[in-house]
């Protein structure tokens, strides 16, 4: 990955930018009317976020990652070559086994993308690549993601996006599982994640639909493209680590009001309120 354009005065600046963006719900200009943003400085600007975010109490800890630009169509729509990854904290990881609503006045423009998410198990070594990544895999389920965008108007370059979490908000994840069983010995299961359908309903209408092979031609390869972008920083999973491998499906715009449901064919559904 080429280095930053920007200086760390400048990466403050725009940091802080998006921190107010995050905490009064109020878009930013896109940065680059003021700034040339490289991948590099999209990350380091996502970082100081975190960090003052942890700082100011008000994200809890960090719960795991999250990645996007999984798609080839997004991909090829963004002029990208590869996928990124945001951090996900975890106040925004909330239980919707004991809560199963949302309040939309806590986003700015949220969408919904449906998602498989790979708990990990024992720490996994850095890179993956080499060996069977089920081996650091504890559990999958189904998910659904609220993405948001603190730029306005969803108007933004990869590298802005990279700055803004990878457009991280919430993680609703459903009900823990092992289709087909990822434990002992049942690990070597007939379940495929590429293979897995989801369907997403608005008030019990379908809106989209797809399969897992939508996110890099399997969800596993997203796995082990992140640890191998984890070990290019000098950083690694914990164990316990959520891991949401990115869309199947378009995003759906989302609005107060209304019942969105995931319907997964092996992992089961993910049902919230929208209010």
């Amino acid at each position: 990955m080429a280095g930053p354009n920007l200086s760390a005065d400048e990466h403050e600046t725009i940091a802080r930018e998006f921190y107010e963006a995050y905490h009064n719900n109020e878009p930013i200009d896109p940065p680059r009317a003021r700034w040339d943003l490289a991948v590099a400085d999209g990350y380091e600007i996502a970082r100081r976020v975190i960090d003052r975010r942890l700082e100011h109490g008000e994200a809890g800890g960090l719960a795991g990652y999250k990645i996007g630009f999984t798609s080839a169509a997004v991909r090829e729509d963004l002029a990208v070559e590869e996928p990124a990854f945001g951090r996900l904290l975890d106040r925004t990881v909330p239980s919707i086994a004991v809560d199963p609503t949302i309040d939309t006045s806590e986003f700015i423009a949220p969408r919904i993308e449906p998602e498989i998410t790979f708990v990990l198990d024992e720490r996994p070594h850095d890179s993956l690549a080499d060996g069977d990544v089920l081996d650091a895999v504890s559990a999958i389920v189904p998910a659904i993601e609220i993405v948001d965008c603190r730029i306005r108007d969803w108007d933004f370059t990869p590298p802005e996006a990279i700055a803004d979490n990878a457009l991280a908000a919430a993680l609703l994840v459903g009900e823990e599982g092992s289709p087909g069983g990822l434990d002992g010995e049942d690990r070597g299961s007939d379940f495929d994640p590429s293979q897995e359908h989801v369907a997403v309903e608005i008030d019990e209408q379908q809106v989209a639909a797809g399969t897992g092979a939508a996110v890099l031609g399997h969800p596993m390869r997203a796995l082990t493209w992140l640890a191998d972008a984890l070990a290019e920083r000098g950083e690694t999973f914990e164990a316990g680590d959520l891991v949401s491998t990115g869309s199947i499906t378009r995003p759906v715009p989302i609005e107060a009001g209304q019942r969105l449901t995931a319907r997964f064919d092996s992992l089961g559904s993910v049902d919230v309120d929208i209010e």
